[in-house]
């Protein structure tokens, strides 16, 4: 190799492996002294891309947290206020059962009836006045609202909040009595529907008269028939006395008369006999137990009515050996049927093709216009009235607060989710962005021990060309 002293190869490469063990050291010095393995995009630009889009994703899911933890805040808001709305209704029922009783007089009810009035008035204070950042949250104007529970367009909630509950909003009633009395023939399966329903088919009860054709039997299969909300009451059909202000008079001592009433014989009479409508009234109360029927008189008439709805078999036989007589109830066989009364909190659809029920083929029951705020408890059929509107109202916030509740436990479930997916990207972050200290101390020293050595080569590679000098001085 020619010894030369214009250019100093040695020196130029030792030079060389200097600076390229200098930039090592000065990445491992920035990424100690930073805590982060990228801090410009020459040091890893995919990861730099890819963790920016992190970043933006981390700081998203922080936000997100927080709004759920705000809804979660609403909807608590507005579940405590139905809580409050609940206790009122509830004492508002209980002073209704009280009212109806007959033991309390008109001063007693009006009484009671200053508190139901103020329990009113608090209801709707609270439906009017609960408020989450300045929003209404009871009286329906809330609307449908959208929480962004994720760190990207579209990942939201929807909580609907129309449903208004103040005084003059709840308690509306879909109630009614069919025209006509329950047909001849029970009810089979798919015979009847209630708002698409179907109802079970009806099966006699164990009493005289609880036929499967009697309102009774009809009224039963519907309230067993898991139809939601709508309830069913077998109302009485009247039987009249066929002579006005008549008991049982016989003239003649051939003559019979004999009363059988759902097959128990309430009355029997053979030979002159007068017996005064009150003392035949009195008869036929005699066997209420067994018939499950009763009589009383209105006015010159006298009416047979059951309770419960069960159908009315009215047998009558006479003989007339002379003149004719004087009964109530003439001779022959004849059926009474009770009628079917539906109530609900909502509209009630009601399909019968074959009328069975006597709604007709096909009846549509509406909500009536009352509602809570025009309750009271005054008389007994006003205490009644308002028992129900009340129950119609608490169907109405139950079921209100049973969608707050789920809604409350799915924001809870939002916000275990999201800290999940948090705590795993901000791993997969730190894994991109964050240095390593115990490889970039290994790294430093390297460089710092490669940075020595250069020097030092470096200073003995500059003094090479002096060799030339003991060429000329020994010649």
């Amino acid at each position: 190799m020619a010894l030369v002293i214009n250019t100093n190869m040695q020196s130029l490469n030792a030079q060389r492996n200097l600076s390229k063990s200098l930039m090592p050291l000065q990445t491992a010095m920035q990424r100690l002294s930073s805590g982060l393995r990228i801090n410009s995009a020459k040091d890893d630009a995919a990861g730099l891309a890819i963790a920016v889009r992190m970043s933006s994703q981390i700081r998203g899911l922080n936000q997100a947290i927080r709004n759920a933890n705000d809804a979660v805040s609403m909807v608590q808001t507005a579940e405590g206020a139905i809580d409050e709305m609940t206790n009122a209704l509830q004492r508002i029922r209980e002073l209704a059962v009280q009212s109806a009783n007959a033991t309390n007089t008109s001063l007693d009810r009006g009484a009671t009836d200053k508190e139901v009035q103020q329990l009113i008035q608090e209801m709707d204070r609270i439906a009017t006045q609960t408020q989450f950042n300045n929003q209404t949250l009871l009286d329906g104007t809330l609307g449908t609202k959208t929480f962004q529970v994720g760190a990207s367009s579209g990942q939201t909630i929807a909580l609907s909040m129309s449903t208004g509950l103040r005084v003059t909003q709840i308690g509306q009633i879909a109630e009614a009595t069919a025209g006509t009395a329950v047909s001849a023939v029970g009810i089979g399966v798919g015979d009847v529907t209630i708002n698409g329903s179907s109802v079970g088919a009806s099966v006699a009860g164990s009493a005289n008269g609880q036929a499967a054709s009697s309102a009774y039997a009809k009224a039963l299969a519907i309230n067993s028939s898991g139809i939601t909300g709508v309830t069913a009451t077998a109302v009485t059909g009247t039987k009249v006395s066929d002579t006005a202000s008549a008991g049982v008079v016989l003239d003649d001592a051939g003559d019979s008369y004999s009363l059988t009433i759902n097959t128990v014989t309430v009355a029997s009479y053979t030979g002159i006999t007068n017996i005064s409508q009150t003392e035949l009234m009195d008869r036929i109360n005699l066997y209420s137990n067994q018939t499950g029927v009763t009589a009383t008189l209105n006015g010159v008439d006298m009416e047979l009515t059951a309770a419960d709805g069960r159908n009315i078999n009215l047998t009558a036989a006479k003989v007339d050996a002379g003149a004719a007589d004087t009964i109530a109830f003439a001779a022959g066989t004849t059926e009474t049927r009770g009628f079917i009364k539906l109530s609900a909190a909502d509209n009630i659809t009601v399909t019968d093709a074959n009328n069975r029920l006597g709604f007709g083929a096909s009846a549509v029951i509406a909500k009536d216009a009352g509602t809570i705020s025009s309750v009271d408890v005054t008389t007994a059929d006003n205490a009644n009235d308002t028992m129900k509107r009340v129950d119609s109202a608490l169907q109405v916030i139950t079921t209100m607060r049973a969608e707050l509740g789920a809604i409350l436990n799915r924001f809870e479930s939002t916000n275990s989710n999201l800290s999940n997916v948090l705590e795993n990207i901000t791993a997969a972050h730190s894994r991109i962005m964050d240095a390593d200290f115990a490889a970039e101390a290994a790294n430093i020293t390297k460089s710092q021990i490669l940075q020595q050595a250069g020097i030092s080569v470096l200073t003995q590679a500059n003094s090479l060309p002096q060799n030339v000098l003991s060429l000329l001085g020994g010649r």
